[in-house]
């Protein structure tokens, strides 16, 4: 409990401590999440890191995220983004197995600026780590899973976004059978000049 602690403390410095210069923005962000657990069908298949199990859906279930951004804007319209935050993941299938996950990403944000100055693409990468764990007797269980995060938003008034887009893992947090899939449509709040 003592390194949760310390780390979102770690976290709150440096989001805070960035929120009082003109070159970033930090906020709030809240999302409703659709997401699902992938599961293992037992077919095999060969890529380039080895053996790897194809997987499907198992029914997709409502859920929620919320957690703290902070953008580092750069001139050159593409922008640098970090993202904590909390989620859960479950599944139609397996109404009882929710994974909840403390999440960090890391990501570019783009200003698609010749479409629409207000219109933004985010591309990157994330680490989520798994704060409670199912009973599984057959199987290891990991505590964390690397994601991608890809989304768009749109900026409907200063500071306020509406976004869209997905997490797929490209990791399992079950060895080899279970991997969490979400979708995700929300807003951003900017805090700037509160703290």
């Amino acid at each position: 409990m003592k390194q949760y602690l310390l780390c979102i403390s770690l976290l709150f410095g440096i989001f805070f401590s960035n929120a009082q210069t003109d070159s970033t923005s930090f906020g709030i962000r809240i999302h409703i999440s659709n997401g699902t657990l992938m599961k293992s069908n037992g077919k095999v298949y060969k890529n380039f890191t080895g053996n790897s199990y194809a997987k499907d859906a198992t029914g997709y279930a409502s859920d929620f995220s919320i957690g703290l951004y902070n953008i580092f804007y750069d001139e050159d319209k593409i922008n640098l983004g970090l993202e904590f935050f909390y989620d859960r993941t479950s599944s139609k299938q397996f109404p009882n197995s929710k994974y909840s996950a403390l999440n960090l990403a890391a990501y570019m944000n783009y200003n698609a600026h010749k479409i629409s100055p207000r219109l933004f693409f985010d591309m990157g990468f994330g680490l989520g780590y798994i704060t409670n764990h199912q009973e599984s007797k057959s199987n290891n269980e990991i505590k964390a899973d690397i994601f991608i995060k890809l989304g768009c938003s749109y900026n409907i008034h200063k500071g306020v976004y509406i976004e869209f887009g997905g997490y797929p893992s490209i990791t399992e947090i079950v060895d080899n059978y279970i991997s969490r899939r979400r979708y995700y449509f929300g807003m951003k709040i900017a805090l700037d000049g509160i703290f």
